[in-house]
């Protein structure tokens, strides 16, 4: 053999015609194999570029969950804030129904005292 059959190769893949000297030392493929390899290494890579898409996609969509987590959060807060100040106005209209009736009740007693008042005294100036 000589000395260039070991020398490094220039290219990776090499095409040789039969009965020529190797330029390095390797493996000889036929055609075939060579073409079901490049083809191999072509799927290869396009799997990769896949699986990266694949994965910007799925980080892209956990960001998204993460986002629409958040909104749900403020909304449920928003809610419940909603649901206090409700509940608070409620008890508040109660008390002061509860105190306005105590109110016009008084008011109505008030009438009546002032009105049999009025009265009296126009029966007394009448006499």
């Amino acid at each position: 053999m000589s000395t260039t059959a070991f020398a490094n190769c220039p290219k990776p893949v090499t095409s040789l015609e039969q009965g020529a000297q190797a330029p390095c030392s390797g493996f000889l493929f036929s055609k075939e194999k060579e073409r079901e390899v490049r083809l191999m290494a072509e799927d290869y890579k396009l799997l990769q570029e896949e699986v990266e898409i694949k994965n910007k996609k799925l980080e892209l969509t956990l960001k998204d969950l993460r986002l629409s987590d958040d909104i749900i959060l403020k909304e449920r807060e928003r809610a419940e804030l909603w649901r206090l100040t409700a509940e608070k106005s409620t008890l508040e209209l109660v008390k002061v129904n509860e105190n306005r009736g105590n109110r016009d009740l008084l008011m109505i007693l008030l009438g009546v005292v002032v009105t049999v008042g009025a009265g009296y005294a126009v029966g007394q100036a009448a006499k």
